[in-house]
């Protein structure tokens, strides 16, 4: 921190809600309260369950009144997940790609992995015509299942990918459930900030 810079407390500790996320934390005032304070010049992060400030001058006190009334779902909205990404990432590419690009990257950052000895969706075992094929790109594993059962358990994860993408308050066209899912194609359309926190191991990529 330069000689200029103040850190600036919000208020004392305060614990998290544990309200459901997409109850807390998808309002237009988190937004509202974040774009005002880096227009101020304020950089937010998180300390612990506590929310930092820094500045180069002191903030408004408006915009720090704003930032204290909303500093739980702010929290929230900074966490990262267990993906690797913070709601507020993902709301930033869903505003960049769109609806289907959330839920390819989910499935992408939410990778399956099982034995090759029989299928995930129905249980079989590799048969002469129908065999046991490797889905996904996970370096630690793949998903092995029957061709046939493939679109089922395809459609199934879609579903589990939109409905964690409605709780955090992303939502879409049902269509996309019938649409073909690329594997791992996101490279090019994540942006730029985000893909600079992948880069720095501030944000895990599955």
């Amino acid at each position: 921190m330069s000689a200029t810079e103040v850190q600036t407390p919000v208020s004392p500790v305060l614990p998290v809600s544990p309200s459901p996320l997409g109850k807390t934390v998808t309002g237009c005032e988190v937004k509202t309260a974040l774009a005002s304070a880096r227009s101020a010049g304020i950089e937010l992060s998180l300390d612990g369950e506590d929310l930092a400030l820094t500045a180069p001058t002191p903030p408004p006190p408006a915009v720090l009144e704003l930032i204290a009334r909303h500093k739980a779902e702010i929290v929230l909205w900074l966490r990262p997940g267990a993906d690797g990404w913070s709601l507020e990432d993902w709301h930033v590419y869903f505003d960049k790609c769109g609806f289907g690009a959330c839920v390819v990257e989910w499935l992408n950052r939410n990778p399956v992995c099982s034995p090759s000895d029989h299928c995930l969706w129905c249980g079989g075992q590799d048969e002469l015509n129908n065999l046991l094929l490797p889905f996904g790109a996970h370096p630690d594993g793949r998903a092995w299942l029957h061709g046939g059962c493939w679109p089922d358990w395809s459609k199934e994860r879609k579903a589990e990918a939109i409905a964690a993408l409605g709780l955090m308050g992303l939502v879409g066209a049902a269509s996309v459930l019938d649409q073909a899912v690329p594997v791992d194609d996101r490279g090019s359309r994540v942006p730029e900030r985000i893909r600079q926190r992948d880069r720095a191991g501030e944000r895990g990529c599955a």
